[in-house]
């Protein structure tokens, strides 16, 4: 395997740091909610309203502020390997796997490179996902059942949802859906139909359509899912690579 740098996985890390203290935040909440559903206590209480404050501003930074940072990063070094540029100092050797010369083509390869991978660790998460929002309706629920105490219920219920972890899942589905759906054109495009200079547009279309995806769903891939399985996909990528004539 050749030389790998990427400067904007340290972007990434940070936004990947403050959706492990958003983790925390919501599974703390969780444990002072049971133990209010035990023993009421104005403290706890309190502390679970702020908790909840902290949730939200914790997210929209991360959302508004480092996610968007790190995307215009990778986004620079995307453009940067297609043409041969340099719109930042910030490296990417290794990260794109294609051997085109500098083109609209190599950036639409990068995309569709990039697609594949998505899709791949998308399909995983959406798995994995779902377990955890199964315990959690389920803890719910026996809650629900437990408890004779209304008002506990809807405070553990907002323990539960208020991090919008549905809402997050469904995200989650929908962006996998759109991702798959760009990887299915460009396969199209690439593989079935043969590329010609002629389908720049409808190219430049999908990229934009990708990166602009990418750009609203704020979705970050995990790590631990790109790190199992990154030798069997690049093994799948440069199978589909090789046909791109």
């Amino acid at each position: 395997m050749g030389e790998y740098i990427n400067d904007v996985d340290k972007d990434f890390k940070l936004c990947i740091k403050l959706e492990n203290l958003l983790s925390i935040f919501y599974y703390v909440s969780i444990v002072i909610s049971l133990i209010i559903c035990i023993k009421f206590n104005d403290i706890l209480c309190i502390t679970l309203i702020i908790i909840h404050i902290l949730y939200i501003i914790a997210d929209a930074i991360n959302d508004i502020i480092f996610k968007n940072f790190a995307e215009n990063e990778r986004r620079k070094t995307l453009l940067s390997n297609a043409y041969g540029s340099e719109l930042t100092d910030k490296k990417a050797i290794g990260y794109y796997n294609n051997n085109e010369k500098n083109s609209i083509k190599k950036l639409g390869v990068n995309v569709f490179e990039s697609t594949f991978f998505t899709k791949s660790n998308t399909n995983i998460m959406i798995k994995q996902n779902a377990i955890k929002i199964i315990f959690d309706v389920i803890l719910w629920l026996v809650i629900v059942l437990i408890m004779k105490d209304k008002n506990i219920v809807l405070c553990i219920t907002q323990s539960i949802f208020s991090s919008e972890i549905l809402i997050s899942y469904f995200k989650l589905l929908y962006f996998n859906n759109k991702v798959n759906g760009i990887y299915n054109k460009l396969f199209t495009l690439f593989i079935t139909n043969k590329y010609s200079n002629k389908n720049e547009s409808q190219l430049l279309e999908y990229a934009f359509e990708y990166e602009c995806l990418k750009s609203s769903a704020h979705i970050l891939l995990s790590s631990s899912n790109f790190n199992k399985n990154n030798e069997k996909w690049t093994a799948d990528w440069e199978s589909i690579k090789n046909k791109i004539k």
